[in-house]
């Protein structure tokens, strides 16, 4: 396709996204004229979005938005956070920093990365909102400030009709990126409840567009992550369940069952007798072990032993 028939916006992004990888290797993520060049390049590609829908669909702009404005600094916040963790807790060095100085930076970098994410949690909200008015309402609800909300409605009419289904998962998908960006932020500060935030976002998601499997996938690593496996098998096979699976989920769900093997194989055969003491856990993890053997059908053998002894623990967990 020539230049003449592409939106401008998207024109603009392409010559924006060279500059700013020339930027990145003279500069830091977070140096002014990056953090400028990656605000000129969240305009371009939105703008692309509402210049030509249909061609900003077909050419990914909404995922290119996500991993070079959002995805890409997220990930350089989380890698130069990990180090400077680890430099404060004595297990390696950061550039000759004692570990006070590199808890310091620590604290620092926190509140950078909460602010960034804040900024790009109201950014998605606005193009879930814009999307709807101007495209198609599809469902989803997100809180704007209602001053912006206002202006956005002036900035433009609204949409005659519905969202059909390619809004539709344009919406899901910037759901998702909200979803992810509580989820990242639930690592850092108030974990149970950006965690729930996240799973709100993500059972949005699952709403907009039923049959894709990516939300289950995201909620499976919630909980996998809340130390709750037994629920996040759940989610994992709901991703796999529905006519657009999400591939990923099955080779999360595999590794899942592995890390389980090892903590089964440290429980007795058979569960403890009536008045010794059982806790959830030990139910859970029986429970996934049998969903495990279910699942990949290796060592069927161990099959109907698994199964009455799960059922055993869960029964005397109920008091039975």
């Amino acid at each position: 396709m020539s230049n003449t028939a592409q939106p401008r916006a998207w024109v603009a992004a392409i010559q924006i996204e060279k500059r700013l990888r020339a930027e990145l290797k003279k500069n830091s993520f977070w140096h002014r004229t990056v953090r400028e060049l990656r605000t000129a390049l969240h305009h371009a590609y939105e703008s692309t979005i509402f210049a030509d829908f249909q061609f900003a669909q077909a050419n990914e702009v909404e995922q290119q938005l996500w991993k070079s404005c959002f995805y890409k600094p997220i990930e350089e916040f989380r890698s130069r956070l990990r180090v400077a963790q680890q430099a404060a807790q004595g297990v390696t060095a950061l550039a000759g920093a004692t570990p006070e100085e590199a808890l310091e930076q620590s604290a620092m970098l926190t509140t950078a990365y909460t602010k960034f994410l804040a900024s790009a949690e109201e950014a998605y909200k606005r193009l879930v909102a814009r999307l709807q008015w101007e495209l198609g309402d599809v469902g989803a609800a997100v809180e704007v400030p209602s001053g912006e909300m206002q202006a956005l409605q002036q900035a433009a009419p609204p949409s005659a009709g519905k969202g059909n289904t390619a809004i539709a998962t344009a919406v899901h998908r910037c759901l998702i990126y909200l979803g992810d960006i509580c989820r990242y932020r639930s690592q850092v500060v108030r974990p149970k409840e950006e965690q729930e935030r996240a799973l709100a976002y993500y059972q949005q998601a699952a709403s907009v567009l039923p049959t894709s499997g990516n939300p289950y996938n995201q909620m499976a690593v919630v909980a996998y992550y809340g130390s709750d496996e037994l629920r996040a098998v759940y989610y994992y096979f709901r991703s796999l369940g529905v006519s657009c699976p999400f591939v990923t989920a099955r080779e999360n769900l595999l590794l899942l069952f592995e890390r389980n093997r090892a903590r089964y194989a440290k429980l007795p055969p058979r569960p403890p007798g009536p008045g010794q003491g059982i806790t959830p856990g030990d139910v859970a993890t029986r429970m996934v072990r049998l969903a495990g053997l279910m699942f990949d059908r290796i060592n069927l053998e161990q099959l109907t032993p698994t199964r009455a002894a799960a059922i055993a623990a869960l029964r005397q967990l109920l008091g039975e």
